[in-house]
């Protein structure tokens, strides 16, 4: 999120952006809001999930992806779902699932 300065007051936040892919063999064209502009109560689960716990980050995952993009999660496989939520966080310029102690 970015803050801009006005004469009397500053604002903080920037249009949504979108990061947009194609899953191999697919000619369907996917959107998702980057994970910045997601509300923080929508992201928060996603986002806390341990990364050794590959059972609560593919259940996030599966959850918040079903309700920003629905229909998404019927086309991928487990290991395609770890695939875009990696290049999602790449993308927005957030690492997910990281532990706090090997985040610091």
């Amino acid at each position: 999120m970015a803050a801009t300065k006005n004469k009397t007051y500053q604002v903080i936040g920037e249009e949504s952006k979108e990061w947009c892919f194609k899953l191999n063999g697919s000619e369907k064209l996917w959107r998702m809001p980057l994970l910045g502009s997601l509300p923080l109560k929508t992201a928060r689960r996603l986002m806390h999930s341990k990364a050794n716990d590959e059972t609560e980050m593919i259940d996030a995952a599966t959850d918040l992806l079903d309700e920003i993009c629905p229909g998404l999660t019927d086309e991928l496989t487990v290991s395609g779902l770890m695939e875009v939520v990696s290049a999602w966080g790449e993308a927005s310029g957030i690492l997910l699932g990281e532990s706090r102690s090997s985040s610091e």
